[in-house]
């Protein structure tokens, strides 16, 4: 019998799917979760095959490797798959887009917390703003989704597929890491891929190298394993899933929208035990508190590390998305006041004793986060932005 972990490790900012964990919290029956699932990610069951059998062997030679040393792997799959179509983009725009890097969401049973929201959702909002459509094929057939696998390279679309970062590697580890990468070609025994996130030991570089280049490799029955792993941690009503895009005409983008989603994500929500945002950054303060030194944990300085260029980065968008509006302006100065007490509470780490310091400096992060998402949110029409 399959059982589900909920100790999870996420090295993704976002890979913390918000969406997900306040249906667990919201439901407690299976079913509904797998029917919340069903609902706000929409998938589509892969059916019989169609069409004649792919090639033995392909690779895509019209996406570039783009990498980095950020734990964003869902945001830079996206700007990968995006550029196969024209669409360059800049990560932090992305990041906006899709909202993977506003707001925090718990770490189940550690103490830390992950930068952003849902990057399953995020996928679907950010390739419409982009003039593309979004597709999730889903299935329980190993057979059928390789073959599917297959069929969408050798047709000339790269593939993006959530896994799990241990088995895909095979970690000797016990904690599982949500993570995402960039199928580009297969042969008869392995799939090539495109790694967003290139740190040891990942045998790559960060930066944006031109098309063609040779991936990285993994065995195929290493990759269904990665991807169902993924599906165990997360209880999706499916084993085995897979994300290209598709052009859609213009793009769909209302900036307000997403502007008014991200600023909901700052300032967040606390619903019994379970808390998102300012009130999860907020929490996280307290758990240090209780925990004393064992609260300086790996999780929770990976998180605070991201969390202060993330924010930085955010200021920065906002500026560009909407120069000249003073709700901006006031939040992004905000968003600029929580990077700075990320960066206090990251500089506590060193000597993983002040644990006072740290509690403050995450207190402070958590009061300017909150803050900035309420500029936001009190914003009037003709300053631009949404009531």
């Amino acid at each position: 019998m399959r059982r589900p972990s909920w100790t999870v490790t996420f090295i993704s900012a976002g890979a913390a799917l918000l969406a997900a964990l306040v249906g667990a919290a919201l439901y407690s029956a299976r079913q509904q979760v797998h029917a919340y699932y069903e609902r706000v990610l929409e998938p589509e069951r892969l059916l019989a095959p169609v069409g004649a059998a792919p090639p033995t062997s392909f690779r895509l030679t019209d996406v570039p490797w783009v990498s980095s040393d950020l734990e964003l792997a869902s945001s830079i799959s996206l700007v990968m798959l995006a550029a196969q179509f024209g669409k360059d983009e800049p990560r932090q725009k992305i990041d906006f887009l899709m909202g993977t890097t506003w707001g925090a969401t718990p770490i189940p049973r550690q103490i830390g917390f992950v930068p952003g929201q849902d990057p399953e959702l995020g996928f679907r909002s950010a390739a419409a703003a982009l003039g593309l459509r979004r597709r999730y094929f889903v299935t329980d057939d190993a057979e059928r989704y390789i073959r599917e696998l297959k069929a969408q390279l050798s047709g000339g679309r790269a593939v993006r597929v959530a896994v799990n970062l241990v088995a895909l590697e095979k970690r000797k580890q016990e904690e599982p890491i949500a993570h995402s990468i960039v199928l580009v070609g297969y042969d008869e025994a392995s799939f090539e891929y495109y790694e967003p996130l290139c740190r040891h030991p990942s045998p790559c570089e960060p930066g944006t190298r031109p098309p063609g280049l040779a991936g990285q490799r993994v065995p195929t029955a290493q990759l269904l394993d990665a991807v169902d792993q993924q599906s165990i941690v997360y209880k999706y009503p499916w084993r085995y899933q897979l994300l290209v895009l598709e052009k859609a005409g213009e793009p769909v983008v209302n900036l307000e929208e997403v502007l008014l989603r991200n600023a909901r994500a700052l300032v967040g929500f606390k619903l019994d035990d379970f808390a998102a945002g300012a009130d999860e950054v907020e929490d996280t303060s307290k758990a240090v508190s209780r925990a004393g030194r064992e609260g300086f944990t790996k999780p929770l300085e990976r998180a605070v590390r991201l969390a202060m260029l993330a924010r930085r980065d955010d200021a920065r968008m906002l500026a560009v998305l909407f120069p000249g509006d003073p709700r901006a302006e006031i939040a992004a100065t905000h968003l600029e006041r929580s990077a700075e007490a990320f960066a206090k509470a990251l500089s506590m780490f060193e000597q993983k004793s002040n644990v006072l310091g740290l509690t403050d400096a995450l207190t402070a992060a958590s009061n300017a986060d909150r803050a900035a998402g309420q500029a936001l949110l009190l914003a009037v029409p003709d300053g631009g932005l949404p009531r």
